[in-house]
């Protein structure tokens, strides 16, 4: 499992084909799951999140949100 862990900047991840855990923290960030079954939390802020393919749980968090589950 691969593990991401965001910046109070803006981040972007882009995930494996396995499965990802993705953690935005501050900043408005951009967060791609790619395949695999995928937990992503955009953290605070406002942030733009794609589960891809998988079966992704997807989290806000604070913020505007844009979240697309995926396929």
């Amino acid at each position: 499992m691969a593990m991401y862990t965001g910046t109070n900047g803006s981040d972007v991840f882009l995930g494996t084909s396995g499965v990802d855990s993705m953690y935005g923290y501050g900043g408005s960030d951009t967060i791609f799951g790619s395949a695999g079954n995928d937990h992503i939390d955009g953290g605070n802020a406002s942030d733009r999140l794609y589960g891809e393919d998988g079966h992704d749980y997807i989290l806000g968090g604070e913020g505007h949100d844009y979240i697309k589950g995926g396929s």
